[in-house]
């Protein structure tokens, strides 16, 4: 696996390869409006 970092943010993966998606949240400026849980509810 090779290691993905977005913005000085290491972005981790599991054992299957998936991304965390919290972890690109926080790279991608970690609003409160586009957590995502809101994903959703989001048009």
């Amino acid at each position: 696996m090779s290691k993905l970092i977005i913005s000085d943010y290491s972005i981790r993966q599991d054992s299957e390869g998936r991304y965390c998606l919290n972890d690109l949240h926080k790279s991608a400026g970690n609003k409160s409006k586009d957590k995502p849980a809101n994903w959703l509810r989001l048009a």
